[in-house]
């Protein structure tokens, strides 16, 4: 996973004066998963040319995914590892929600590896061959757990033969309580003909003051102490067998919960691995997915100190324009640098668009050295930097006592030395 804020590459001054957090938030609302959505917020430039092409290479296939109207097959999943974190001692059992959240995660790695199948050869179809099989596990914790978290009949015959007995006990319980109800030498001592339940027994209500003529056991009495809740003797047996039926499906649940956590701690590496894996490769599908949107292209990475742009475009007001359908607004950018010259001066008045121009070639670059697709035309390169400083904006600092040209001195320095 991406989870490293130290990047030396970017520094914390350049990441904010280029906006580059402000892309990935954009980004990130393509993402699946919310763990995924979190991943993108870390993308930082890579310092190996291997590594920037590869990751290249993977968001190339997912467009590709896209662009023949195909989708990668994640569901949406929530943040699991502290699910992963909690089956770590060897007797943790976990509750049926829990089980339940683990579901969207293995249905996409399932489902994703079946796809990984039908791609051609490449990066993608590698990584994606990678993830190991969890259908049997899915199809285990689906048989056994209810989509609202109830525990299935099916999960086994012995829970399904209990609770088959308790049915039957209850309609047995239920039908002797409405002879009771009925009988004309009692009806006269009962409050209403109805049936509930008190502490889980099946009780019915009965005159305070004629308590003494329907034998049986007291569970519970109304508000207003005109009614008490009695257990009829003749189901008082039944309630005790009901009662101990109940304390089995318990244990047997337990046991069902318990099973299925260890199947979970037996895998635990196997998806905890596969987890990041997944993770990761949600936080590529939406920088494919806006990239394919923005029509980008993917740079060349170059080893020439140079840097070339084709119709470039600011990825954020491209966004902007977009979402308030402003798009035959917006002017591209064509730069270059390092081939005729190495320095270059952008005067002009205020509002001439100096800012922008500046901002776009120091955020595609960026984009650039992370892998990402640049919003630009084919022929654009960037130069491996190992180092991408800017200095944007007012940045005086009054506790250093600095004016504000002073800070932007002080900002040189530091990119000089």
């Amino acid at each position: 996973m991406l989870k490293d804020s130290f990047n030396e590459v970017l520094d914390p001054q350049t990441l904010k004066a280029l906006e580059f957090e402000n892309l990935l938030n954009v980004i990130a609302r393509y993402a699946v998963s919310q763990p995924a959505k979190e991943e993108v917020l870390y993308i930082r430039p890579l310092t190996q040319k291997d590594s920037i092409l590869y990751r290249q290479s993977l968001i190339n296939d997912l467009r590709s995914i896209i662009q023949q109207g195909n989708t990668l097959p994640i569901e949406p999943f929530e943040d699991l590892k502290p699910i992963f974190k909690a089956l770590k001692p060897a007797d943790a059992v976990l509750m049926p929600e829990e089980l339940l959240k683990m579901v969207p995660f293995l249905s996409s790695v399932v489902e994703t590896k079946a796809m990984g199948k039908l791609l051609s050869d490449g990066p993608l179809k590698e990584y994606i061959q990678v993830f190991n099989d969890h259908e049997g596990l899915l199809t285990e914790i689906k048989r056994c757990i209810n989509p609202d978290g109830s525990i299935s009949d099916d999960a086994s015959l012995y829970l399904k033969e209990i609770r088959k007995q308790i049915r039957s006990l209850r309609n047995r319980i239920k039908k002797l309580l409405e002879r009771i109800l009925q009988d004309p030498e009692k009806l006269h001592h009962i409050q209403d003909t109805y049936i509930t339940e008190r502490n889980g027994r099946y009780v019915i209500p009965v005159k305070a003051d004629h308590k003494g003529h329907i034998k049986g056991i007291i569970h519970d009495v109304s508000n207003t102490e005109a009614t008490v809740f009695v257990e009829p003797q003749e189901t008082v047996s039944l309630g005790n067998e009901l009662e101990n039926l109940i304390a089995e499906e318990k244990i047997e649940i337990w046991r069902i919960l318990r099973q299925l956590s260890e199947l979970l701690r037996e895998r635990l590496g196997p998806l905890s691995s596969d987890y990041d894996r997944i993770v990761y490769l949600d936080s590529l599908w939406a920088v494919a997915r806006f990239s394919e949107l923005a029509g980008m292209c993917i740079p060349e990475i170059t080893d020439k100190p140079e840097i070339v742009i084709r119709q470039g475009r600011h990825p954020l007001l491209w966004n902007h324009l977009r979402e308030n359908n402003l798009l035959d607004k917006l002017v591209p950018l064509d730069f270059e640098l390092g081939i005729k010259f190495r320095c270059l001066i952008i005067t002009g008045s205020n509002a001439g668009g100096k800012t922008v121009s500046l901002k776009t070639v120091g955020l595609l670059t960026v984009m650039a050295l992370s892998g990402l697709p640049v919003p630009a035309k084919e022929g654009s390169r960037f130069y491996l930097f190992k180092k991408v400083m800017a200095d944007i904006g007012d940045e005086q600092s009054i506790e250093a006592s600095l004016s504000t040209f002073s800070g932007h001195l002080f900002r040189m320095k530091e990119m000089l030395e």
